[in-house]
């Protein structure tokens, strides 16, 4: 098989293989050794064969808490970095995704420690301004993109000496909205 087209969001197979796929569209449903257990156009799959296929690969409670501990690494560094509402966003994640686990209870200990601070209460103002740390500047439109820089420049100014990740976070932010905007 061949893959073609690398704009495409997803895989696209080109050519039957090994497999023998005769039509468009068409699907594969692998179980966990490897082993196909069902093939056929994907609007006609039984969920029956889906729902048994899915239960087989839930997650044991080593790899659920493995992965959590990955995703709290990651929460840890940027909170080394100073960078808290990013670290923040991770750290609620971990408690909703992975609750019960070790790492959850970590996570919950580690919020209580970073938004405690005034760097944390700055960088959540910034946070804001641009409309969050995981979608920024979503809802902002090119005509308010310069009153934001420029709102957010002064925010830099007054962050600077008392917080000065947030005013630097600030300060970059105001640079990217006061280029031109397509």
């Amino acid at each position: 098989m061949a893959f073609q087209n690398p704009n495409f969001d997803y895989k696209v197979a080109i050519g039957g293989g090994d497999y023998g796929v005769k039509g468009v569209p068409h699907a594969f449903l692998i179980d966990v050794e490897g082993k196909v257990i069902w093939d056929g156009n994907p609007g006609s799959i039984p969920k029956d064969d889906l729902a048994k296929a899915l239960k087989a690969v839930q997650s044991s409670k080593e790899s659920l808490e493995a992965r959590a501990k990955k995703r709290l690494m990651k929460a840890e560094k940027l909170a080394s970095e100073k960078l808290f509402t990013l670290a923040e966003s991770d750290l609620l994640a971990v408690k909703k995704d992975f609750p019960g686990t070790e790492a959850a209870a970590k996570a919950d200990e580690q919020l209580k420690e970073i938004t405690a601070g005034e760097e944390y209460a700055a960088q959540k103002k910034v946070a804001q301004a641009i409309g969050g740390v995981e979608r920024p500047m979503t809802k902002i439109k090119a005509k308010s993109a310069e009153t934001l820089s420029k709102k957010l420049e002064k925010m830099a100014q007054e962050m600077e000496g008392q917080t000065p990740v947030a005013a630097k976070l600030a300060q970059r932010w105001a640079e990217l909205l006061s280029e031109p905007w397509k």
